[in-house]
């Protein structure tokens, strides 16, 4: 009995399949081409010109944590840092 309702159950699905295949239309499904609206638009462009390099509301602003280096935080076992409230630097070097 297993067997046969499997059977069945695949045999609609593979049907439901291959009924998409072979360029069958769906009555009321509508799948956008590449001509629609969508791709008509413009993209989203910026650029730097378009950028805030400023926050107003930012200056003269003092933490109240003094000024502590990175480097004294906890590490973790692998080496990150064990991030804390406070005011850090570190100076770094890249290449």
């Amino acid at each position: 009995m297993r067997f046969r309702f499997t059977t069945a159950l695949l045999m609609i699905a593979s049907a439901a399949m291959a009924f998409g295949q072979f360029g069958q239309k769906i009555p009321g499904l509508k799948i956008p081409g590449l001509d629609s609206d969508p791709f008509k638009k413009e993209p989203i462009t910026t650029s730097l010109k378009d950028a805030k390099w400023e926050a107003a509301d930012k200056d003269g602003y003092t933490p109240r944590d003094p000024l502590r280096s990175l480097a004294t935080l906890q590490r973790t076992p692998d080496g990150g840092f064990t991030l804390q409230p406070g005011y850090y630097t570190l100076t770094l070097q890249s290449y």
